[in-house]
Protein backbone atom coordinates (compact mmCIF):
# COMPACT_ATOMS: atom_id res chain seq x y z
CA UNK A 1 0.00 0.00 0.00
CA UNK A 2 1.46 3.50 -1.07
CA UNK A 3 2.07 6.35 1.53
CA UNK A 4 -0.31 9.39 1.11
CA UNK A 5 1.34 12.60 1.09
CA UNK A 6 -0.34 16.38 1.16
CA UNK A 7 0.70 19.15 -0.84
CA UNK A 8 -0.83 22.36 -0.49
CA UNK A 9 -1.09 26.00 -1.66
CA UNK A 10 -2.19 28.07 1.20
CA UNK A 11 -4.56 31.27 1.18
CA UNK A 12 -3.25 34.69 0.44
CA UNK A 13 -3.84 37.03 2.82
CA UNK A 14 -3.23 40.80 1.31
CA UNK A 15 -4.89 44.33 0.01
CA UNK A 16 -5.67 43.06 -3.01
CA UNK A 17 -5.16 39.70 -4.95
CA UNK A 18 -6.30 38.77 -8.89
CA UNK A 19 -6.03 35.58 -11.00
CA UNK A 20 -3.94 36.65 -13.97
CA UNK A 21 -3.03 33.17 -14.79
CA UNK A 22 -2.02 32.52 -10.97
CA UNK A 23 -1.58 28.76 -10.23
CA UNK A 24 1.17 27.11 -8.02
CA UNK A 25 3.06 25.74 -10.26
CA UNK A 26 5.94 25.15 -7.55
CA UNK A 27 3.58 22.38 -5.58
CA UNK A 28 2.19 21.16 -8.78
CA UNK A 29 5.50 20.37 -10.02
CA UNK A 30 6.37 18.48 -6.53
CA UNK A 31 2.90 16.78 -6.60
CA UNK A 32 3.70 15.30 -10.17
CA UNK A 33 7.53 14.37 -8.70
CA UNK A 34 5.81 12.83 -5.86
CA UNK A 35 3.25 10.89 -7.77
CA UNK A 36 5.99 9.70 -10.13
CA UNK A 37 7.35 8.30 -7.30
CA UNK A 38 4.70 6.24 -6.74
CA UNK A 39 3.02 7.94 -3.63
CA UNK A 40 -0.48 8.88 -3.48
CA UNK A 41 -0.93 12.63 -3.86
CA UNK A 42 -3.93 14.73 -2.48
CA UNK A 43 -3.78 18.37 -3.57
CA UNK A 44 -5.32 20.90 -1.55
CA UNK A 45 -5.42 24.78 -3.22
CA UNK A 46 -6.66 27.15 -1.38
CA UNK A 47 -6.90 29.30 -3.91
CA UNK A 48 -9.28 27.07 -6.18
CA UNK A 49 -12.15 28.70 -7.23
CA UNK A 50 -13.94 25.06 -8.41
CA UNK A 51 -13.87 23.89 -4.67
CA UNK A 52 -17.41 22.06 -4.36
CA UNK A 53 -17.68 23.72 -1.19
CA UNK A 54 -18.34 27.13 -2.39
CA UNK A 55 -21.65 27.51 -3.80
CA UNK A 56 -22.43 28.11 -7.39
CA UNK A 57 -23.88 31.35 -7.11
CA UNK A 58 -20.48 32.80 -4.88
CA UNK A 59 -18.38 31.09 -7.54
CA UNK A 60 -16.02 34.19 -8.88
CA UNK A 61 -16.58 34.75 -12.46
CA UNK A 62 -14.19 33.96 -14.90
CA UNK A 63 -13.06 36.59 -17.11
CA UNK A 64 -11.63 35.93 -21.07
CA UNK A 65 -9.14 33.42 -21.10
CA UNK A 66 -9.97 31.92 -17.82
CA UNK A 67 -8.48 34.87 -15.23
CA UNK A 68 -10.42 36.17 -13.04
CA UNK A 69 -11.27 37.24 -9.20
CA UNK A 70 -10.36 34.98 -6.33
CA UNK A 71 -13.26 34.23 -3.82
CA UNK A 72 -12.18 36.58 -0.76
CA UNK A 73 -13.27 37.18 2.88
CA UNK A 74 -12.71 40.29 4.83
CA UNK A 75 -10.41 40.00 8.19
CA UNK A 76 -8.70 41.89 10.66
CA UNK A 77 -5.31 43.67 9.77
CA UNK A 78 -1.89 41.98 10.59
CA UNK A 79 -0.99 43.36 14.08
CA UNK A 80 2.35 45.22 11.70
CA UNK A 81 -0.29 46.39 9.29
CA UNK A 82 -2.82 47.85 12.28
CA UNK A 83 -4.01 51.22 11.37
CA UNK A 84 -3.72 50.95 7.39
CA UNK A 85 -6.73 52.26 5.89
CA UNK A 86 -7.27 50.15 3.38
CA UNK A 87 -9.12 46.88 3.77
CA UNK A 88 -7.66 43.26 4.22
CA UNK A 89 -8.48 40.16 2.80
CA UNK A 90 -7.74 36.42 3.33
CA UNK A 91 -8.39 34.89 -0.61
CA UNK A 92 -9.77 31.88 -1.36
CA UNK A 93 -11.57 28.94 0.43
CA UNK A 94 -12.78 28.99 3.85
CA UNK A 95 -11.10 27.34 6.72
CA UNK A 96 -14.40 25.22 7.52
CA UNK A 97 -14.25 24.19 4.15
CA UNK A 98 -9.69 23.55 4.11
CA UNK A 99 -10.70 21.59 7.76
CA UNK A 100 -12.84 19.35 5.51
CA UNK A 101 -10.47 19.07 2.54
CA UNK A 102 -7.41 18.35 5.70
CA UNK A 103 -9.76 15.65 7.34
CA UNK A 104 -10.69 13.80 4.43
CA UNK A 105 -6.62 12.65 4.59
CA UNK A 106 -6.63 9.70 6.90
CA UNK A 107 -3.24 9.14 7.62
CA UNK A 108 -1.01 10.86 5.69
CA UNK A 109 3.08 11.04 5.64
CA UNK A 110 4.16 14.47 4.94
CA UNK A 111 2.41 17.76 4.33
CA UNK A 112 4.16 19.69 1.39
CA UNK A 113 3.40 23.16 1.47
CA UNK A 114 4.34 26.16 -0.91
CA UNK A 115 4.54 29.89 -0.01
CA UNK A 116 4.99 32.47 -2.91
CA UNK A 117 5.28 36.27 -1.87
CA UNK A 118 7.47 37.05 1.35
CA UNK A 119 4.22 39.37 2.66
CA UNK A 120 1.65 36.42 2.34
CA UNK A 121 3.42 34.02 5.01
CA UNK A 122 0.39 35.21 7.02
CA UNK A 123 -1.75 32.72 5.14
CA UNK A 124 0.83 30.13 5.06
CA UNK A 125 1.47 30.42 8.75
CA UNK A 126 -2.68 30.07 9.39
CA UNK A 127 -2.04 26.93 7.02
CA UNK A 128 0.77 25.23 9.07
CA UNK A 129 -1.43 26.11 12.26
CA UNK A 130 -4.34 24.14 11.29
CA UNK A 131 -2.72 21.67 9.84
CA UNK A 132 -0.90 20.74 12.83
CA UNK A 133 -3.93 20.46 14.58
CA UNK A 134 -5.96 18.42 11.95
CA UNK A 135 -2.58 15.75 11.86
CA UNK A 136 -0.75 16.05 14.86
CA UNK A 137 3.20 14.76 14.65
CA UNK A 138 3.01 14.92 10.66
CA UNK A 139 6.28 16.34 9.22
CA UNK A 140 5.19 19.73 7.21
CA UNK A 141 7.85 20.38 4.67
CA UNK A 142 7.70 24.42 3.47
CA UNK A 143 9.32 25.40 0.18
CA UNK A 144 8.27 28.50 -2.21
CA UNK A 145 9.49 32.21 -2.76
CA UNK A 146 8.84 33.27 0.62
CA UNK A 147 10.89 30.45 2.49
CA UNK A 148 13.61 30.71 0.36
CA UNK A 149 14.03 34.66 0.52
CA UNK A 150 13.24 34.80 4.36
CA UNK A 151 14.73 31.88 5.53
CA UNK A 152 15.82 32.80 8.73
CA UNK A 153 12.32 34.66 9.25
CA UNK A 154 10.54 31.07 8.26
CA UNK A 155 12.90 28.74 10.35
CA UNK A 156 11.92 31.14 13.52
CA UNK A 157 8.41 31.42 13.09
CA UNK A 158 6.68 29.12 10.40
CA UNK A 159 6.36 26.02 12.65
CA UNK A 160 7.12 23.69 9.59
CA UNK A 161 9.37 20.89 10.24
CA UNK A 162 11.55 20.64 7.32
CA UNK A 163 11.96 24.25 4.65
CA UNK A 164 13.09 23.31 0.98
CA UNK A 165 15.21 25.83 -0.88
CA UNK A 166 13.63 25.93 -4.13
CA UNK A 167 17.46 27.88 -5.44
CA UNK A 168 18.59 23.75 -5.64
CA UNK A 169 19.05 22.76 -9.31
CA UNK A 170 17.15 19.37 -8.55
CA UNK A 171 13.87 19.69 -6.65
CA UNK A 172 13.42 15.50 -7.42
CA UNK A 173 16.58 15.12 -5.44
CA UNK A 174 15.85 17.19 -2.76
CA UNK A 175 12.18 15.32 -2.60
CA UNK A 176 14.04 12.10 -2.85
CA UNK A 177 16.19 13.24 0.01
CA UNK A 178 13.52 14.08 2.22
CA UNK A 179 11.77 11.01 1.78
CA UNK A 180 14.30 9.30 3.04
CA UNK A 181 14.95 11.36 5.70
CA UNK A 182 11.45 11.02 6.57
CA UNK A 183 11.27 7.36 6.23
CA UNK A 184 8.57 7.74 3.66
CA UNK A 185 8.62 4.85 1.23
CA UNK A 186 8.47 5.01 -2.04
CA UNK A 187 8.92 3.38 -6.00
CA UNK A 188 12.81 3.66 -6.89
CA UNK A 189 12.12 3.07 -10.49
CA UNK A 190 10.71 6.52 -11.19
CA UNK A 191 8.27 5.79 -13.74
CA UNK A 192 8.65 8.87 -16.47
CA UNK A 193 11.51 11.46 -16.90
CA UNK A 194 10.74 15.27 -15.84
CA UNK A 195 6.67 14.46 -14.61
CA UNK A 196 3.83 17.05 -16.03
CA UNK A 197 2.89 19.63 -13.01
CA UNK A 198 -0.11 17.66 -11.59
CA UNK A 199 -2.77 20.32 -12.68
CA UNK A 200 -5.37 17.28 -13.43
CA UNK A 201 -5.42 17.58 -9.56
CA UNK A 202 -7.34 20.47 -9.02
CA UNK A 203 -11.12 20.71 -8.92
CA UNK A 204 -11.54 22.84 -12.41
CA UNK A 205 -8.97 23.31 -15.20
CA UNK A 206 -9.11 26.91 -17.09
CA UNK A 207 -5.60 26.72 -18.57
CA UNK A 208 -2.18 25.63 -18.10
CA UNK A 209 0.89 27.62 -16.93
CA UNK A 210 3.85 26.52 -19.09
CA UNK A 211 7.49 27.20 -17.96
CA UNK A 212 9.96 26.78 -20.69
CA UNK A 213 13.06 27.17 -18.67
CA UNK A 214 14.13 28.89 -15.11
CA UNK A 215 16.55 31.46 -14.45
CA UNK A 216 17.26 35.14 -16.83
CA UNK A 217 20.71 35.95 -18.64
CA UNK A 218 19.39 39.93 -17.08
CA UNK A 219 20.68 41.03 -13.63
CA UNK A 220 18.16 43.43 -12.85
CA UNK A 221 18.89 45.19 -9.47
CA UNK A 222 15.13 45.26 -8.00
CA UNK A 223 14.51 41.40 -9.53
CA UNK A 224 14.80 38.11 -7.37
CA UNK A 225 15.10 35.73 -9.93
CA UNK A 226 18.67 35.72 -10.15
CA UNK A 227 18.95 34.51 -6.48
CA UNK A 228 16.24 32.30 -6.85
CA UNK A 229 17.66 30.22 -10.37
CA UNK A 230 20.90 31.27 -10.53
CA UNK A 231 21.25 29.39 -13.46
CA UNK A 232 19.65 29.86 -17.04
CA UNK A 233 17.62 26.06 -17.85
CA UNK A 234 15.79 25.32 -20.40
CA UNK A 235 13.96 22.06 -21.32
CA UNK A 236 14.34 20.92 -24.69
CA UNK A 237 11.75 22.39 -26.86
CA UNK A 238 9.87 19.05 -27.97
CA UNK A 239 9.36 18.40 -24.94
CA UNK A 240 7.53 21.44 -23.95
CA UNK A 241 5.67 20.87 -27.24
CA UNK A 242 4.70 17.73 -26.21
CA UNK A 243 3.30 19.09 -22.62
CA UNK A 244 0.98 21.69 -24.40
CA UNK A 245 -0.15 18.65 -26.76
CA UNK A 246 -0.88 16.90 -24.01
CA UNK A 247 -2.99 19.34 -22.13
CA UNK A 248 -4.80 20.30 -24.98
CA UNK A 249 -6.10 16.95 -26.19
CA UNK A 250 -6.22 15.24 -22.82
CA UNK A 251 -8.08 17.82 -20.75
CA UNK A 252 -9.14 20.37 -24.22
CA UNK A 253 -7.46 23.15 -22.51
CA UNK A 254 -6.80 26.03 -25.25
CA UNK A 255 -5.30 29.08 -22.82
CA UNK A 256 -1.71 28.57 -21.75
CA UNK A 257 0.19 31.01 -19.73
CA UNK A 258 3.93 31.28 -20.27
CA UNK A 259 5.76 31.83 -16.44
CA UNK A 260 9.36 32.28 -17.95
CA UNK A 261 11.69 35.43 -17.09
CA UNK A 262 13.16 35.19 -20.43
CA UNK A 263 11.24 33.69 -22.81
CA UNK A 264 12.54 35.15 -26.44
CA UNK A 265 16.22 34.67 -25.12
CA UNK A 266 17.91 32.39 -27.99
CA UNK A 267 14.68 32.79 -29.65
CA UNK A 268 15.44 30.31 -33.18
CA UNK A 269 16.77 27.23 -31.49
CA UNK A 270 13.82 27.39 -28.13
CA UNK A 271 10.81 29.45 -28.58
CA UNK A 272 10.40 29.02 -32.37
CA UNK A 273 11.14 25.37 -32.15
CA UNK A 274 8.03 25.41 -30.32
CA UNK A 275 5.74 27.56 -32.16
CA UNK A 276 6.60 25.70 -35.49
CA UNK A 277 5.30 22.64 -33.94
CA UNK A 278 1.88 24.53 -32.94
CA UNK A 279 1.76 25.89 -35.99
CA UNK A 280 2.70 22.86 -38.29
CA UNK A 281 0.01 20.83 -36.10
CA UNK A 282 -2.78 23.41 -36.29
CA UNK A 283 -3.57 23.65 -32.82
CA UNK A 284 -6.58 26.27 -31.95
CA UNK A 285 -4.53 26.98 -28.54
CA UNK A 286 -4.11 30.55 -27.34
CA UNK A 287 -0.64 32.06 -25.51
CA UNK A 288 -0.40 34.30 -22.80
CA UNK A 289 2.46 36.05 -21.17
CA UNK A 290 1.38 37.71 -17.46
CA UNK A 291 6.07 37.61 -16.89
CA UNK A 292 7.71 40.60 -19.60
CA UNK A 293 8.86 39.77 -22.51
CA UNK A 294 12.48 41.23 -22.95
CA UNK A 295 11.80 43.99 -25.94
CA UNK A 296 15.06 43.76 -27.57
CA UNK A 297 14.72 40.42 -28.91
CA UNK A 298 11.46 41.29 -30.29
CA UNK A 299 11.55 41.78 -33.98
CA UNK A 300 9.04 41.61 -37.23
CA UNK A 301 10.27 37.74 -37.63
CA UNK A 302 9.63 36.84 -33.80
CA UNK A 303 6.34 39.16 -33.85
CA UNK A 304 4.50 37.18 -36.93
CA UNK A 305 5.71 34.12 -35.51
CA UNK A 306 4.07 34.95 -32.45
CA UNK A 307 0.92 36.08 -33.85
CA UNK A 308 0.48 33.21 -36.40
CA UNK A 309 0.91 30.34 -33.14
CA UNK A 310 -1.82 32.27 -30.95
CA UNK A 311 -0.41 34.33 -28.49
CA UNK A 312 -3.33 36.44 -27.33
CA UNK A 313 -2.05 38.46 -24.52
CA UNK A 314 1.34 40.40 -24.40
CA UNK A 315 3.02 41.88 -21.97
CA UNK A 316 6.40 43.96 -22.22
CA UNK A 317 9.12 44.62 -19.79
CA UNK A 318 9.84 48.46 -20.66
CA UNK A 319 9.44 49.39 -16.82
CA UNK A 320 11.21 52.62 -17.54
CA UNK A 321 11.56 55.26 -20.77
CA UNK A 322 14.47 56.99 -19.29
CA UNK A 323 18.16 55.74 -20.12
CA UNK A 324 19.47 56.75 -16.39
CA UNK A 325 16.95 54.45 -15.06
CA UNK A 326 18.18 51.27 -17.28
CA UNK A 327 21.81 52.32 -16.59
CA UNK A 328 21.35 52.21 -12.77
CA UNK A 329 18.37 48.90 -12.86
CA UNK A 330 18.75 46.81 -15.47
CA UNK A 331 20.79 47.56 -18.63
CA UNK A 332 17.62 45.99 -20.52
CA UNK A 333 16.18 48.65 -23.19
CA UNK A 334 16.43 51.68 -24.85
CA UNK A 335 13.40 54.10 -25.86
CA UNK A 336 14.20 53.27 -29.99
CA UNK A 337 14.32 49.20 -28.96
CA UNK A 338 11.04 49.77 -27.29
CA UNK A 339 9.35 51.87 -30.04
CA UNK A 340 10.64 49.23 -32.45
CA UNK A 341 9.49 46.27 -30.75
CA UNK A 342 5.81 48.07 -30.39
CA UNK A 343 5.89 48.80 -34.38
CA UNK A 344 6.67 44.83 -35.12
CA UNK A 345 3.86 43.95 -32.66
CA UNK A 346 1.51 46.08 -34.40
CA UNK A 347 2.52 45.31 -37.99
CA UNK A 348 2.07 41.91 -37.58
CA UNK A 349 -1.33 42.68 -36.27
CA UNK A 350 -2.09 42.07 -32.58
CA UNK A 351 -3.95 45.39 -31.18
CA UNK A 352 -3.46 47.98 -28.48
CA UNK A 353 -5.11 45.70 -25.71
CA UNK A 354 -3.25 42.88 -26.59
CA UNK A 355 -0.15 44.59 -25.78
CA UNK A 356 1.03 45.96 -22.35
CA UNK A 357 3.69 47.66 -20.92
CA UNK A 358 4.82 47.11 -17.60
CA UNK A 359 5.73 50.43 -15.99
CA UNK A 360 7.85 50.45 -12.55
CA UNK A 361 6.35 52.69 -9.79
CA UNK A 362 7.90 52.68 -6.04
CA UNK A 363 11.69 51.95 -6.56
CA UNK A 364 14.41 54.26 -4.39
CA UNK A 365 15.14 57.24 -5.66
CA UNK A 366 12.68 57.25 -9.05
CA UNK A 367 11.52 60.54 -10.46
CA UNK A 368 8.13 61.25 -10.68
CA UNK A 369 7.94 62.72 -14.07
CA UNK A 370 9.93 59.96 -15.45
CA UNK A 371 7.01 57.43 -14.63
CA UNK A 372 4.24 59.85 -16.37
CA UNK A 373 6.67 60.17 -19.21
CA UNK A 374 7.12 56.92 -19.77
CA UNK A 375 3.16 55.99 -19.13
CA UNK A 376 2.46 58.80 -21.72
CA UNK A 377 5.04 57.54 -24.98
CA UNK A 378 3.85 53.61 -23.87
CA UNK A 379 0.21 54.94 -24.42
CA UNK A 380 0.72 57.03 -27.05
CA UNK A 381 2.63 54.44 -29.37
CA UNK A 382 0.06 51.58 -29.24
CA UNK A 383 0.28 49.66 -26.08
CA UNK A 384 -1.91 49.66 -22.76
CA UNK A 385 0.30 51.06 -20.01
CA UNK A 386 0.19 49.32 -16.80
CA UNK A 387 1.62 50.10 -13.37
CA UNK A 388 4.16 47.38 -12.02
CA UNK A 389 4.65 48.81 -8.33
CA UNK A 390 7.96 47.22 -6.74
CA UNK A 391 8.17 45.20 -3.61
CA UNK A 392 11.69 44.94 -2.02
CA UNK A 393 13.10 41.54 -1.87
CA UNK A 394 16.20 40.36 0.02
CA UNK A 395 18.94 38.84 -1.38
CA UNK A 396 18.56 41.84 -4.65
CA UNK A 397 21.30 44.34 -5.38
CA UNK A 398 18.40 47.01 -4.89
CA UNK A 399 17.38 45.30 -0.99
CA UNK A 400 20.55 47.56 0.82
CA UNK A 401 18.87 51.05 -0.40
CA UNK A 402 15.33 50.04 0.28
CA UNK A 403 16.42 49.26 3.82
CA UNK A 404 17.93 52.68 3.93
CA UNK A 405 15.34 54.66 2.45
CA UNK A 406 11.96 52.93 3.66
CA UNK A 407 10.50 53.96 6.62
CA UNK A 408 9.36 50.48 7.76
CA UNK A 409 11.36 47.75 8.82
CA UNK A 410 11.86 46.01 5.67
CA UNK A 411 14.67 43.23 7.36
CA UNK A 412 12.47 42.46 10.55
CA UNK A 413 8.92 42.28 9.04
CA UNK A 414 8.10 40.46 5.63
CA UNK A 415 4.89 42.32 6.08
CA UNK A 416 6.23 45.56 5.19
CA UNK A 417 7.51 44.56 1.26
CA UNK A 418 4.13 44.84 0.58
CA UNK A 419 3.59 46.63 -2.74
CA UNK A 420 0.51 47.99 -1.91
CA UNK A 421 2.31 50.49 1.33
CA UNK A 422 4.70 51.72 -1.87
CA UNK A 423 7.13 51.05 1.30
CA UNK A 424 10.32 53.00 -0.07
CA UNK A 425 8.65 56.37 -1.17
CA UNK A 426 8.16 59.14 1.13
CA UNK A 427 4.65 60.54 1.97
CA UNK A 428 4.75 63.48 -0.67
CA UNK A 429 5.93 60.59 -3.43
CA UNK A 430 2.93 58.88 -2.27
CA UNK A 431 0.64 61.59 -3.11
CA UNK A 432 1.77 61.38 -6.45
CA UNK A 433 0.42 58.24 -7.24
CA UNK A 434 -2.58 58.48 -7.30
CA UNK A 435 -2.02 61.37 -10.59
CA UNK A 436 0.46 58.27 -11.77
CA UNK A 437 -3.16 55.30 -11.83
CA UNK A 438 -5.19 58.38 -13.24
CA UNK A 439 -2.97 58.82 -15.87
CA UNK A 440 -2.31 54.84 -16.86
CA UNK A 441 -6.12 54.78 -16.24
CA UNK A 442 -6.52 57.09 -19.41
CA UNK A 443 -4.86 54.97 -21.28
CA UNK A 444 -6.32 51.44 -20.51
CA UNK A 445 -10.19 53.08 -20.94
CA UNK A 446 -9.39 53.83 -24.91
Amino acid sequence: MSSTVICLNPWIYDFAAHDLWAKPLGILKIAGILRNLGLDVILIDCLDIYNPDIPLHRRPKRRRYGTGKFFKKRIPHPEPLRGYLREYYRYGISEDTFIKELKRVKSPSAIFITSLMTYWYPGVFRAIDISKKIHPDIPIVLGGIYATLCREHANRFSNADLIIDCRDDSIEDQIINILDELGIPYDRKIKKKNPYPAFNLLYGLDYICIQTSTGCPFRCSYCASPYLFPKLIRRDPEEVFEEILYWNREYGIRDFAFYDDALLFDFERHLFQILKSVIDKGLNIRFHTPNALHIRWIDRDVAELMYLSGFKTIRLGLESIDDNFHRRMDKKVSEEEFKSSVVALREAGFKRDQIGTYIMTGLPDQDINSIIESIQIAGSIGTTPYLSEYSPLPHTPLWKRAVEVSPWDLTQEPLFHNNTLIPCWDEEKKKAFSKIKTISLKFRQR
